[in-house]
């Protein structure tokens, strides 16, 4: 079962990747022979200038490296997580794996909770100013997204794997203790809070604010639209700098970076840019625990 899994996976990716392959081609034939605009694939939405600044992105940050030390010192102390500072090769029980994961889960919300809160004191308005409330056309433009950004994506985290290997602590918890309910708990970790927690923090809050501060133009019907490039970029460096423990993680996840923030640059919601991170986090978790489950079934090491 686990077996059919894991090939099934692969297969959908190989779809995905064909598929991928061909918008792309359709897309540069009307961008180089039909002279069509980047600007035209996906239109930039009118909408109010934001009125936060990089500054929250700080207070977000700082923050989320204040929690994500308390917590997990919290449930040490209640004996929920097993230290293992003094004893680097103790064998960590299931329990205080999953302590550990639900420790990280808390920071995140908490620190978005504390920003948010913080936000909504600035602007009574502020949920419907940073764009948290997705739509319909946000949900869709998510999918496309999707299809469009992970495929190169994997295409070129697995060349980069070849020259440094991809290392990510989470995965390697989850490939030495692979049960289903470390599963669940690492899922709703990577697959679903990181990528809320993440993209409100660099998208939002920083290439927002970056966005803000240097495009002031504002039509007559009291609308803006972003006009400059570099934020987009800049966040991208800084978001793959963010992850330097994670080996050659770094080349794609500036390139699927780019793509987020060009995603939030156009529409200014934050759930196209989320839904595209939550798939690629999600798939790279299923291929995992399915291959490690399948490899315990074939009797392999």
């Amino acid at each position: 079962m686990a077996l059919s899994v894991y090939w099934t996976i692969n297969a959908l990716i190989l779809l995905a990747i064909a598929v991928s392959a061909i918008l792309w081609a359709r897309l540069l034939h009307g961008v180089v022979r039909q002279k069509r605009s980047w600007a035209e694939v996906v239109p930039v939405r009118p909408r109010p200038r934001p009125f936060w600044t990089p500054a929250d992105f700080l207070v977000m940050f700082g923050t989320f490296a204040v929690l994500v030390q308390l917590f997990p010192r919290l449930l040490m102390d209640q004996g929920w997580i097993q230290p293992t500072a003094d004893d680097p090769e103790a064998v960590v029980s299931l329990e205080s794996r999953i302590a550990a994961v639900t420790a990280m889960i808390a920071a995140g919300l908490g620190a978005l909770t504390i920003t948010l809160t913080w936000l909504r004191l600035c602007n009574r308005d502020a949920w419907r100013l940073l764009g948290l409330l997705p739509t319909k056309q946000d949900i869709v433009l998510g999918l496309r997204g999707a299809v469009m950004i992970l495929p190169p994506v994997l295409l070129i985290s697995f060349a980069a794997s070849y020259f440094v290997p991809y290392e990510h602590q989470v995965l390697d918890e989850l490939a030495s203790s692979p049960h289903p309910a470390l599963f669940v708990a690492i899922f709703a970790a990577t697959a679903i809070v990181t990528p809320i927690v993440e993209e409100f923090t660099f998208r939002v809050l920083l290439q927002g604010g970056l966005q803000g501060m240097v495009d002031r133009n504002i039509d007559a019907e009291g609308n803006w639209r972003p006009e400059s490039h570099w934020p987009v970029v800049a966040t991208s460096l800084l978001f793959a700098v963010m992850h330097y423990n994670q080996g050659a993680a770094q080349v794609p996840l500036f390139f699927m970076s780019l793509g987020l923030g060009y995603l939030y640059r156009q529409s200014g919601k934050l759930a196209p840019p989320v839904l595209v991170h939550m798939v690629l986090n999600a798939t790279t978790l299923c291929v995992l625990f399915a291959e490690l489950q399948s490899g315990a079934v074939a009797g392999q090491p």
